[in-house]
């Protein structure tokens, strides 16, 4: 849908608003130069983004088969302010985000964190190092509603989805903390790719407590965005 807006300030909370300039204030040197090159609305618009971005909660796509999928998916978890996307290639062809789909994803891509792994273990590795929970999305007896899930108790984790046909593999599942999926009630069984992580994420990002705080690592993810 094209955008009518013409001052980004009268679509920004107040609340976040108020925080701007001292956020702004306090970006080092490079990085002020950097958004100084750009128009008020879209160094708003980056500074604001930023603020609203979600660093402890990460989106893993396990084996999917056709990388149009997990391209219209990572508009998603774009769209809904989570910034780190892990790929794991364990039986299907590897390919690179950053070279493919640009219009499926609306070039979303640019600004998610992407890391490619084609070993699952290594992935199941650095999670248990860096003390992520690891979420399943499963259709499984043990499986909890996410209408049941207290996201924020359960932070910092990953959640995983996976390919289009198979599903999750076994040791993924195994090696889960949690076991989570959809309610339905019609007589589809299944969503596809993109609309489950949208339902999921929306789950996630509407239940969450969010601050406006920048840390290291968000300045990190600032510099990604701007090219330095």
């Amino acid at each position: 849908m094209a955008s009518t807006r013409k001052n980004l300030r009268d679509f920004i909370p107040n609340e976040l608003l108020e925080q701007v300039d001292r956020v702004y204030k306090h970006f080092p040197e490079d990085i002020r130069i950097k958004l100084a090159e750009l128009s008020p609305n879209r160094r708003l618009r980056i500074i604001t983004r930023l603020m609203l971005r979600v660093t402890d909660i990460s989106v893993a796509f396990e084996d999917i088969h056709d990388p149009h999928n997990v391209l219209a998916a990572m508009r998603s978890v774009d769209a809904f302010g989570l910034q780190y996307v892990d790929l794991i290639f364990n039986e299907q062809n590897q390919f690179n985000p950053y070279k493919v789909g640009k219009k499926t994803s609306a070039s979303a891509n640019k600004w998610l964190s992407v890391s490619l792994y084609n070993n699952l273990d290594r992935a199941i590795e650095r999670y248990r190092k860096v003390g992520l929970n690891i979420v399943a999305t499963v259709i499984d007896k043990d499986a909890v509603s996410i209408n049941d899930v207290n996201w924020n108790k359960l932070r910092p984790f990953v959640i995983g989805f996976g390919n289009e046909h198979r599903g999750l593999s076994g040791t993924f599942i195994e090696a889960a903390d949690l076991k989570v999926y959809i309610p339905m009630y019609g007589f589809v069984e299944s969503l596809n790719l993109s609309v489950s992580v949208g339902v999921f994420l929306f789950s996630i990002t509407t239940s969450i407590n969010r601050d406006f705080e920048i840390t290291n690592e968000k300045i990190v993810v600032l510099k990604q965005w701007l090219g330095i």
